[in-house]
């Protein structure tokens, strides 16, 4: 684990008016938490980068985390349009037919606050016959 815990004590005058101080004792926990370093996308492919409406492409991702470990995660969006979203192989169904972007969105497990890189993909999705399966 990568959490210090550190527990200090010290002594605190207080004082409250015209009377004289009074002494009392403080306990202070402290959390540090080690620094993050963020995980890299090492490559994201799309194959082919054409298809028709109602045809697939395959996507895969690598990717990266330089801290020891610190599992990385993936995320395709738009979700509703991949076989499995998180999945770092997976394929994206056209639906309509035009330019469409396709967001991956990696995150590290670090605690308490993830690190994120993200990378898109424009792929065409064609009406009728495409260059795809």
């Amino acid at each position: 684990m990568r959490a210090l815990a550190i527990a200090a004590s010290s002594l605190l005058l207080l004082g409250c008016g015209d009377r004289a101080a009074e002494s009392g004792e403080v306990d202070v926990a402290l959390n540090f938490v080690a620094a993050d370093k963020c995980p890299s996308i090492t490559s994201v492919v799309a194959a082919p980068m054409q298809t028709s409406v109602g045809g697939t492409i395959g996507v895969s991702a690598t990717a990266s985390d330089p801290d020891r470990g610190d599992a990385v995660s993936f995320s395709w969006s738009p979700a509703a349009h991949f076989a499995n979203p998180r999945s770092a192989v997976t394929s994206y169904s056209c639906t309509v037919a035009g330019r469409q972007t396709l967001t991956l969105t990696i995150a590290d497990s670090h605690r308490p606050t993830p690190c994120t890189a993200q990378a898109t993909l424009e792929v065409d999705c064609v009406s009728g016959k495409g260059a795809g399966p």
